[in-house]
């Protein structure tokens, strides 16, 4: 329950339902700009900076993203932990959750 659930640069609108917990959701906004302009201070909605300050932070954090930015956080000082993939999809930790 500690653990911050992310999809980054993704949006897949079921995952809250079926994890029954907010998602934040990094640099993506499609259908859902429209209200996220009307909340200016939303904490749904977060930008790169926001995330990379989150994934380095210590605190346990996941995300589900798809393979090709997936690849971006390669980088991180914090290297993600690669759980599971599933087609074109990965499910990647900032720690090992095994």
């Amino acid at each position: 329950p500690k653990t911050k659930i992310m999809t980054y640069h993704a949006y897949y609108q079921d995952l809250p339902v079926y994890l029954n917990r907010t998602v934040q959701i990094v640099e993506w906004e499609g259908e859902l700009s429209a209200g996220a302009s009307w909340n200016p201070n939303q904490q749904i909605i977060i930008k790169e900076q926001t995330f990379k300050k989150a994934w380095t932070s210590g605190h346990p954090l996941c995300i589900i993203t798809r393979q090709d930015f997936y690849n971006n956080i390669l980088g991180f000082s914090t290297p993600p932990v690669l759980v599971q993939t599933e087609d074109e999809h990965v499910l990647a930790c900032n720690f090992n959750p095994k």
